[in-house]
Parts: C-alpha cells; sequence; structure tokens
C-alpha cells in the first residue's frame, strides 16, 4: 500500500540481499576490496564478521558479482552446523553431485581433491564460502576447514574458503591459532554512523524509484 502513496516501485527497506541495494559505505568497500585481493591473489582464506543485518550476505553476493564467474566459482554452504565427517560429505556433493551413500571420509577428500585439481588445470579458482560460520564454534569442525586449506594445485591453493558469521566466531578462531593465521584478509564490519545512514536512507529510496524527497 505505502509503495503506490509514495510512489516507489518496490520496497526500499525489506530485509532481503537484493543487490541493487547494496549501500557501498566506507567499511563495506573496504572489506570488499580485502576479499577481492585475497581470492584475485588465490590466498587459502579470509574472515568477515558483522553483528546480524549489517549486510554481510549482501556483501559476498556483490563481491561474487564483482569477480568473473568463469575464473572464481563461488558456491555457497548454508549448513555448516555438522559433523566432521559429514561436512566433508557435504561439501563434495555441492561441488560434484555425488550423492552420499555412507562413502568412507577418505573417499571423499580424494574425490574433492580430484575436482579441485580438474577446475584448477582450467584456470579457475573455487571460492568456497561458508556462511553462518559462527555456528562453527566446536574445534573438531574448524579443524575441518583448516585441513581443507591445505589442498593445493602446483604449490598455489586449490580454493579461498571464506568463513562469514557474526562475532561470536572470533573466541573460537583465537582457540586454533593454526587456523586463524591461514586467514588472510580478516574484515569486521561496524555499524553506520549518522553521515553513512543519512546515505543509506536515500540510497534505499533512490533505488525504489523515489522521485521526490521522503524524509527530512
Amino acid at each position: 500500500m505505502y509503495e503506490s502513496y509514495w510512489q516507489l516501485s518496490t520496497r526500499p527497506f525489506e530485509d532481503a540481499a537484493d543487490q541493487r541495494l547494496y549501500y557501498p559505505s566506507e567499511g563495506h568497500q573496504g572489506a570488499l576490496l580485502k576479499l577481492r585481493y585475497a581470492i584475485e591473489n588465490r590466498r587459502s582464506g579470509a574472515l568477515l564478521v558483522g553483528a546480524p543485518g549489517l549486510g554481510k550476505t549482501l556483501l559476498i553476493r556483490t563481491l561474487a558479482r564483482q569477480l568473473p564467474a568463469k575464473e572464481f566459482p563461488f558456491v555457497q554452504l548454508l549448513f555448516p552446523q555438522l559433523a566432521p565427517s559429514e561436512l566433508v560429505a557435504y561439501i563434495t556433493e555441492e561441488l560434484t553431485g555425488v550423492q552420499p551413500l555412507g562413502t568412507p571420509t577418505d573417499r571423499y577428500l580424494r574425490r574433492l581433491q580430484g575436482y579441485l585439481a580438474e577446475i584448477a588445470r582450467e584456470g579457475k579458482h573455487l571460492v568456497l564460502v561458508f556462511e553462518e560460520a559462527h555456528l562453527l564454534r566446536e574445534s573438531s569442525n574448524l579443524e575441518t576447514i583448516r585441513l581443507l586449506m591445505n589442498f593445493e594445485h602446483q604449490a598455489v591453493p586449490a580454493m579461498t574458503v571464506l568463513l562469514v558469521g557474526q562475532p561470536s566466531l572470533l573466541p573460537a578462531l583465537r582457540r586454533l591459532p593454526e587456523l586463524e593465521e591461514r586467514l588472510d584478509a580478516k574484515c569486521l564490519l561496524h555499524r553506520l554512523n549518522i553521515e553513512e545512514t543519512i546515505s543509506y536512507i536515500q540510497h534505499r529510496l533512490a533505488v525504489a524509484g523515489a522521485a521526490q524527497p521522503i524524509f527530512e
């Protein structure tokens, strides 16, 4: 109803990761550049942390859109809270399409290694994104991710693992320094200041088709 009253083409403040609504604040752009650097230089890992509602998912989708899809395929995992063996099976299935039928973990790992070597020979570099990575607080899961970072092709990391989550992830990483030191880019999103908040509102209204000022 309010769209027609304010002459808007869409709702400007919906909680959805619509890439058109991405607001390039200084903090978000800084994080975007650091993550791009890590991926384009084929680093083994990177980290994006921020409180709920700060636009982490939208930033990752913007990152994926900016990178050439043929060179940097993105795979986003939305259910990371699994046992280590289940996590390996889930990742392998997502990447290769192989259905988990009780296959031992070592076979999944070999199949995953073969897949990564194959795409590396094609000049591709996988970006494996763990959404809600704060759910990976168990050290066994984080250790599994660290081991996945060991996959290489011709002495270059075969993929970049990108951990995206809430600040509760940070203490867990500090308890596993072997993983933390593998994260070449670490980005922490902060809340917008008053000037950025004003610009953010104006940006969203403009994308939604506002032809006249609505807020003073």
